[in-house]
């Protein structure tokens, strides 16, 4: 079975360029854009029928990129995560454009009392800023 004609053929391009030129938009840029986009599309399908001319080699080269990312996957270093916990946390809180500094200070401390309760955390150290929005931040640490 063979594929219908996804983009325009040559004939519909020049017609587009001569309704472009009709309704006014013949400068420059908007003709580069036009240029632009033929090629790209021209471009597009000689690549789709070469593609589609190939199927058995599609597939091994869909086969290969498959391939060659689990390759990568496993042997490239995972340096964005540290090899071991080092058994601290860093959090934040962000309160509203109109909470007040009280309001902050009172969900900080709610906050702090759910922390204090647990015992996997012996350390510990929240801080509360007055800024607009008021924001607090938290550290702990075994």
């Amino acid at each position: 079975m063979r594929p219908t004609r996804a983009s325009k053929k040559p004939n519909d391009v020049a017609a587009a360029n001569t309704a472009t030129q009709r309704l006014g938009y013949s400068g420059r840029i908007a003709q580069l854009g036009e240029n632009a986009f033929a090629w790209m599309s021209e471009s597009y399908r000689r690549s789709l029928q070469i593609v589609l001319r190939h199927p058995a080699i599609t597939l091994a080269v869909l086969l290969a990129t498959i391939a060659a990312t689990g390759y990568l996957f496993v042997t490239v270093p995972k340096g964005f995560f540290p090899l071991q916990d080092n058994g601290t946390v860093f959090g934040g809180m962000q309160g509203s454009q109109d909470a007040s500094f009280q309001a902050m200070q009172q969900a900080a401390l709610r906050v702090n009392d759910t922390i204090k309760i647990d015992p996997a955390v012996p350390a510990w150290s929240l801080s509360l800023a007055a800024t607009a929005p008021p924001t607090a931040g938290l550290f702990t640490s075994r």
